[in-house]
């Protein structure tokens, strides 16, 4: 199938160049101690400040277990969905710390009751693929706040659910969960229905603590985990597009070969949500149309590393829904759709990822 390109084949091998020269002459912060020791041990340069380089031959090495696919499970079997086989495949938008009350229109703090709401909504639209839990939950008790997200969401929704949590203590009791309702650990190992997804890598060149251990924790596992890579032009990453989307790729790698150091052949997604700032504001634009060109560029990249690709696209910086919401969503949903994207996480988020609306 053909798709949009900006560029050309040689171009894409000097983005790829120029992304190892990153990692092998600059090198990224690595803030968990257990990720460095596997980075030293498969071969790179750690320093005393955390600082790793990975030689060019690591990461390229890494780049050949790379697989072409990826599988998001369900409880209910015939509800799995597969990249890229069944792209486009349409995922909630996660996490908001607010919501718009269906009833009253007003902004309110979200709860577990409104998770599942939503996943039971998305359960019964054959619209959207995976439920990544679209908010979090201010009711939670105190030391539940992953099982208060969860909980409902599995509960509500058969398809695929996906989402994070914020340390490893949180991680073992949605695991548990997950244990429970397949009757038992080695049942759930069979059909592993919750999909984790981190966003590790801080732009710039960042590893932190909690995500990265999350990550190298279900990697050894052999469970389905994946990260996104989130710079923001102007603040976080360069000013120019390519700058950052360079930068971009040299995080994917970084974090891509973390994992097949770990696990040779370990299933990723090539996700993003590289955004800019608006530059009067220094506030942050996820609705600007960089977005849907930055989605593309690191979409190219994907194909030129032959693994799925995607991200959080289709989103607003609008607070409600309006015209300024539906031109945002539609221009940058199309500029991905015609770059060949596997994945998008879109739909219920205004407000800059702030605010869910259910569904928009």
């Amino acid at each position: 199938m053909n798709y949009f390109s900006f560029f050309t084949e040689e171009e894409k091998q000097k983005i790829h160049e120029a992304s190892l020269e990153i990692l092998e002459e600059v090198g990224l912060l690595v803030r968990n101690q257990h990720a460095r020791e596997i980075f030293k041990n498969g071969g790179c340069l750690v320093n005393d400040d955390g600082i790793v380089k990975i030689p060019r031959h690591v990461v390229e090495s890494c780049i050949k277990s790379f697989v072409p696919e990826y599988v998001f499970y369900a409880q209910d079997p015939d509800k799995d969905v597969k990249l890229p086989a069944d792209r486009p495949v349409i995922v909630t938008g996660s996490s908001a710390p607010n919501i718009i009350d269906p009833k009253t229109g007003e902004e309110r703090r979200a709860t577990s009751t409104d998770i599942a709401n939503i996943a039971y909504l998305i359960n019964e639209l054959p619209g959207y693929d995976v439920f990544s839990i679209s908010t979090l939950a201010d009711d939670a008790p105190e030391g539940q706040f992953s099982l208060a997200r969860f909980y409902p969401a599995l509960k509500n929704c058969k398809k695929p659910v996906r989402s994070n949590t914020p340390n490893l203590k949180d991680l073992e009791m949605v695991l548990e969960l997950g244990y429970i309702i397949a009757g038992s650990k080695e049942a759930y190992f069979e059909r592993p229905f919750i999909n984790h997804h981190y966003c590790p890598v801080v732009s710039p060149l960042t590893m932190d603590q909690e995500s990265t251990e999350a990550v190298i924790y279900l990697t050894k596992l052999g469970l389905p985990v994946y990260g996104t890579i989130v710079p923001n032009a102007g603040l976080t990453a360069p000013l120019s597009l390519l700058g950052t989307l360079v930068m971009g790729n040299a995080e994917f790698l970084a974090l891509s070969t973390l994992i097949q150091l770990i696990r040779p052949g370990a299933p990723l997604i090539y996700a993003v949500l590289s955004t800019v700032a608006d530059m009067r504001t220094g506030n942050y634009a996820p609705g600007a149309i960089e977005t849907g060109i930055l989605q593309m560029g690191h979409t190219e990249m994907a194909r030129y590393y032959n693994v799925p690709s995607g991200g959080y696209i289709g989103l607003t910086n609008s607070h409600v829904n309006d015209a300024q919401s539906g031109y945002e969503t539609g221009m940058n949903v199309t500029a991905a759709l015609l770059a060949g994207a596997d994945l998008f996480n879109m739909g219920g988020l205004l407000g800059s990822l702030i605010v869910s609306t259910h569904i928009k």
